[in-house]
């Protein structure tokens, strides 16, 4: 294994052991540059040990985020588009593959604390999603 880069951590609202870590690991220092795995892995243990939580994921991750309403629903901005999941990063979908979502450059994502089904996204330009429960 290579090196890795943590592009977001997150901790659940509701249970401060379960901590969420985005990022990637380059495979091999020998390989071409862009050579990774894409990770996001799921502690429950406040970090003792992680597990992966990235099923149905695909892309560059850039951003993470949590409904603090429902912890449970996550959200990841990946080069290919916006991903949900409703159990805990187990499985993930993607919101609108390769459409509106899918940003130049993505780097931010936030959930709107007073309307959670409001998500901002951002990267070479900001777009509101609402998303649809």
């Amino acid at each position: 294994m290579g090196l890795g880069f943590v592009n977001g951590i997150i901790i659940n609202p509701q249970d401060p052991r379960t901590v969420y870590v985005a990022g990637f690991v380059q495979r091999d220092f020998g390989e071409p540059y862009g050579a990774e795995t894409n990770i996001v892995l799921r502690s429950t243990d406040v970090g003792v040990t992680f597990t992966p939580a990235d099923a149905g994921l695909s892309g560059t991750f850039s951003a993470i985020a949590i409904d603090p309403a429902e912890p449970d629903r996550l959200f990841v901005l990946c080069s290919t588009g916006l991903f949900r999941t409703e159990d805990g990063g187990t499985n993930w979908s993607p919101l609108d593959p390769g459409g509106v979502t899918r940003l130049h450059n993505p780097g931010g994502l936030k959930i709107n604390p007073k309307q959670p089904k409001l998500i901002y996204l951002g990267g070479a330009s900001l777009l509101e999603v609402e998303s649809r429960n």
